[in-house]
């Protein structure tokens, strides 16, 4: 009988260690492993939506907002019309989260310009159309949600800001150079559009040398 107890003492002393590192309960481990999955969602849904907004941001300055639809959107990024409305209530929504990354990328590019008149009239892809002409017409639609015209003019307006702030300094804040920078700037535009509809007809290209040699006084 001697030998049962020892035996007995010697099981116990193995399961004791055993516990010592026993792995956590399956529903400890269940949980921790689906709050890793829950941030790994999140993360590639937050990626999804930057996607989705990269994407149609360049396809309304190449193409306008109302020829590209939710469908055409969606397929240029390899995502589902149904996954759309994960992320969007409306495509109203993503052309007013489109209009802040374009001027946004714009604002990044004026500031990093020597000279914003001669960057303006540099040719460019259409996809990088200034946003200013992409979606003014659809702004100007009666259809359009005041979400998305205080999103075009908030990025018109600090637009605008860094021009004057560039092409008026150091005395942007005398008025008559303040004017004429607010002149500059309706003609920089003002010219870029016309050479654009008229696919660079000589007096349109004309407007463009004036507006840039004004510039330079």
């Amino acid at each position: 009988m001697r030998w049962q107890a020892a035996l007995s003492v010697r099981l116990a002393k193995i399961d004791n260690s055993y516990n010592l590192f026993e792995q956590p309960p399956y529903e400890g481990r269940a949980e921790t492993e689906g709050l890793k999955m829950g941030r790994s969602s999140n993360e590639q849904a937050t990626r999804n939506r930057a996607k989705i907004v990269d994407r149609a941001s360049a396809l309304f300055r190449r193409s306008g907002v109302e020829p590209i639809s939710v469908a055409g959107v969606m397929a240029a990024t390899g995502m589902t019309v149904g996954g759309f409305y994960k992320h969007f209530g409306s495509k109203d929504d993503l052309v007013a989260e489109s209009m802040k990354l374009a001027f946004d990328g714009s604002l990044r590019s004026w500031r990093a310009a020597s000279s914003i008149v001669a960057h303006y009239f540099a040719k460019k892809p259409a996809d990088q159309t200034c946003p200013i002409q992409a979606f003014a017409p659809y702004v100007a639609d009666d259809a359009a949600s005041p979400t998305s015209r205080e999103a075009y003019a908030e990025g018109a307006r600090a637009l605008l800001e860094q021009f004057l702030r560039h092409e008026c300094a150091p005395s942007a804040a005398d008025e008559d150079q303040g004017d004429r920078g607010r002149l500059l700037f309706s003609a920089m535009v003002g010219a870029e559009f016309l050479a654009r509809a008229t696919y660079g007809a000589d007096w349109a290209k004309e407007l463009q040398s004036v507006v840039e040699r004004a510039s330079k006084n």
